[in-house]
C-alpha cells in the first residue's frame, strides 16, 4: 500500500523565552529563506501567545501576514481540538515545562510535546529551524510506502558501533489513522520521559547506577569515596537530588542548588580597573586599537 504525501505543507514551532520576541533575529532570516525557496508552500508557524507580550503578538501577525505565513497560537487553535488521553496527558506535561520556564522548565522539551499533537502534525511536515528545506522542484504528491516519515541519522556508540538512529528534527505524517499505533507508543513514550526519574545511558535510574559504581570499586578491594574519579560525586549528588523527583523537578532542584553555591561578579568592562582587566584578556584578547586600548606600562 502507498500513501500520498504532500511536501508542500510545513510547521514550525518556536516558544520563546522573551516575551517581547516572537522569534530570534537568526531563526527570522532561516524563515525568510524558506519563504523564499518555497513561495507557494503553506507554512504555518506555531507559538504560544501565553509567552509573548501584546506587542511581541502584533508583530508576529504582521510578519506572519506579510510573509504569508498561517499563524498557529496553541492556546486556541491545538489544545481546544485535543480529544485523545494521551495528547490531554501531553498538553498537561507541556503547561508543567511553561508553568516552570524559570524554575527547571525546559523549552525545547515543550516543543518535542507539540511537535505530536494531532492538530500540528496534522498541518504538514515538521522541521525544525536550522534544516534545509527547498521543495521547489517536487511534485504536489509523492507516493510512500509509510504513513510516518522520520530523518534517518546515526550515533556512534563508545565501542565504535554506528547504529542507525531516527533524528526527528524531520516528521511527516502522512496518513494519522494508518499511523496510529506508532504515534501512540511515541506519545506514550514521551509521557514516561518526562514523569520517570533521570536515567542513566544503562537505562537505570541514577540510585542503581550510583550501587553498581560502588560495587565495582569494592571487588577490588577500593573505597569509592577516597577515589578522584569524577563521575562518582556527581552521580551520588545527582541521585540524592533526583530521588522521587520528576525530570522537571530535579532541573528545579540543581538550578537552586547552583544559585545557593554561585557566586558571580558582574561588571561591564569600561568600569573595570585596568589591572584587572589586562590580567582578564592576557590569555585571550588584548586591545590594540579604540577606546578599550590598554597602554602598556613603563617598567
Amino acid at each position: 500500500m502507498t500513501y500520498q504525501f504532500n511536501p508542500h505543507a510545513h510547521v514550525k514551532i518556536w516558544l520563546s523565552k522573551d516575551k517581547d520576541s516572537f522569534l530570534n533575529l537568526e531563526n527570522i532570516l532561516r524563515l525568510l529563506t524558506v519563504r523564499d525557496n518555497n513561495p507557494n508552500d503553506t507554512i504555518h508557524f506555531v507559538y504560544d501567545s501565553l509567552l509573548l507580550s501584546e506587542q511581541a503578538q502584533r508583530e508576529l501577525a504582521y510578519f506572519c501576514k506579510k510573509c504569508n505565513l498561517h499563524p498557529v497560537d496553541v492556546r486556541s487553535d491545538v489544545f481546544p481540538v485535543c480529544k485523545t488521553e494521551n495528547e490531554k496527558k501531553l498538553i498537561e506535561l507541556y503547561e508543567n515545562e511553561i508553568l516552570h520556564i524559570h524554575e527547571g522548565g525546559n523549552l525545547a522539551a515543550a516543543s518535542d510535546i507539540l511537535r505530536w499533537l494531532s492538530p500540528v502534525y496534522e498541518r504538514g511536515t515538521y522541521t525544525d529551524f536550522d534544516t534545509y528545506l527547498n521543495t521547489s522542484s517536487l511534485p504536489q504528491f509523492i507516493p510512500v510506502e509509510k504513513p510516518l516519515l522520520f530523518h534517518i541519522g546515526s550515533i556512534i556508540h563508545p565501542d565504535g558501533l554506528e547504529c542507525i538512529a531516527l533524528n526527528t528534527d524531520t516528521i511527516a505524517v502522512i496518513d494519522s489513522q494508518a499511523a496510529s499505533e506508532q504515534i501512540n507508543t511515541i506519545q506514550e513514550d514521551l509521557i514516561k520521559a518526562c514523569k520517570r526519574q533521570p536515567q542513566t545511558p544503562a537505562d537505570t535510574t541514577i540510585s542503581q547506577r550510583l550501587a553498581e559504581i560502588a560495587a565495582q570499586y569494592k571487588q577490588y578491594k577500593l573505597n569509592p569515596e577516597a577515589l578522584t574519579v569524577a563521575n562518582y560525586n556527581l552521580v551520588r549528588k545527582l541521585a540524592e537530588l533526583s530521588a522521587g523527583k520528576t525530570i522537571v523537578e530535579t532541573r528545579q532542584a540543581i538550578l537552586s542548588l547552583t544559585l545557593q553555591q554561585l557566586s558571580v561578579y558582574m561588571t561591564s568592562d569600561d568600569d573595570m580597573p585596568d589591572e584587572i582587566r589586562s590580567q582578564l584578556l592576557k590569555e585571550s584578547v588584548i586591545y590594540t586599537t579604540g577606546p578599550g586600548v590598554i597602554p602598556p606600562k613603563n617598567n
